[in-house]
Parts: C-alpha cells; sequence; structure tokens
C-alpha cells in the first residue's frame, strides 16, 4: 500500500497488492496509525488491484469509517473487483460504507471545502 494525502482532509489509500489477507491487512493498519491524522476527515481506499480480502482487513474498515464519521467526514471505497464487491454485499458493508465505481467518482462524492464553511 502507498498512501497519497491532499489538502491534508484526505487520505487516499491506494492499494498495490492482489490480495488484502492478515499479514497485509495489518501492515494497512499499521501505516495507518503511524500517520498524523489531525485534520484528515475523508478517507478514499482505492481496491482496483485487490481481488481477495479478509475479516482483518473488514474490521480495519470499520474503524477508519467511525473515525471518518466522527470527524464528520466518510469513507469511500473504489474500484471494488466483483468478487471484493460480493463480499462487502454479504457482510452488509455496502450499507455503511459508500462505493464508488473509481477514484474520480470517489473525489465527486466529498463535500468541497467551501461547503463546509459555517453558514
Amino acid at each position: 500500500m502507498f498512501i497519497k494525502e491532499r489538502d491534508n482532509k484526505l487520505l487516499i489509500y491506494h492499494a498495490d497488492s492482489s490480495r488484502l489477507l492478515e499479514e497485509q491487512a495489518v501492515s494497512v493498519e499499521q501505516q495507518f496509525y503511524d500517520l498524523d491524522l489531525t485534520n484528515v476527515r475523508d478517507v478514499i481506499v482505492d481496491l482496483r488491484n485487490v481481488m481477495m480480502i479478509s475479516s482483518h482487513f473488514t474490521n480495519w474498515l470499520i474503524i477508519v469509517g467511525n473515525i471518518a464519521r466522527n470527524r464528520g467526514g466518510k469513507l469511500i471505497l473504489c474500484s471494488l473487483s466483483e468478487h471484493v464487491c460480493e463480499i462487502l454485499n454479504h457482510l452488509r458493508f455496502t450499507t455503511i460504507i459508500t462505493i464508488a465505481v473509481n477514484l474520480q467518482t470517489a473525489k465527486q462524492l466529498l463535500p468541497c471545502d467551501d461547503q463546509l464553511a459555517p453558514q
């Protein structure tokens, strides 16, 4: 996994492994906790290369989703393979996590900073 930040309010994870099983999921989780997330509100996880996920990774998604929601943001998953989408549907994750077709669409689902300004 490698990480890219934008405007310090958005964190984008790009998965570079085809499998996010326990060992890889632990690595992703550790990377996440090693970051300075002080101003991060929204998280996008780009899973375009991922064909298999583990329960450890889905647990991490719940944690990240809760962190984002508690900060007034959201977690968005994008570019899911058919198999990963089936797993998340079966677990009913699609009712609590936003799914986007691709990274561009995921970014469009986030509010602009001027929409967040006090009225």
